[in-house]
């Protein structure tokens, strides 16, 4: 009886501060797209200064801001989700294929409270989706058609895993 209530507590508790997150995230996303739509220019992300292979993957990402969606294209100047994750490290000399499934079980997974710059994000039960972890709750991905290389929230409702891409 202690244990469920003590859970139930715990439950509410998590929810709360979940929900702070999300609002903190949602705060940090429509500042950089407020920059976007006043400049025409994505605002700069400051990184750590990591010198990881992830974090070097990551800014190859970013440097595609702007680009088409396209499925099955893996770069350069388009992509759809896999292929931009397959092209930011093939560019630091990392092979990945292109099929989220596959890069699923590449590398190292890792705890959601562990994420590091670069590090594969996952989403959807069939791991459908993957982007590349920024910090601070916000990733880059290639979204969908009609859509391009983007920063946006991680979506933490659909998440299911990270991998962290090693040398």
């Amino acid at each position: 009886m202690l244990a469920a209530r003590l859970a139930a507590q715990m439950a509410v508790k998590q929810q709360a501060a979940q929900k702070k997150i999300n609002l903190l995230n949602s705060a940090v996303f429509a500042k950089a797209m407020a920059v976007f739509s006043q400049t025409g220019k994505y605002p700069t992300i400051n990184l750590p200064t990591a010198n990881t292979i992830g974090a070097q993957a990551l800014q190859y990402a970013l440097s595609r801001r702007g680009d088409p969606y396209v499925w099955g294209a893996a770069g350069p100047n388009a992509f759809d989700c896999s292929g931009l994750v397959l092209w930011a490290y093939a560019q630091v000399g990392i092979s990945l294929p292109h099929f989220t499934g596959d890069q699923w079980n590449m590398g190292v997974h890792v705890s959601r409270a562990d994420l590091q710059p670069g590090d594969l994000v996952f989403f959807y039960a069939d791991i459908g989706h993957v982007g590349l972890y920024i910090g601070n709750g916000l990733m880059v991905d290639a979204p969908d058609f009609g859509e391009t290389v983007q920063v946006q929230p991680v979506m933490w409702d659909v998440y299911v895993g990270a991998v962290r891409i090693v040398g």
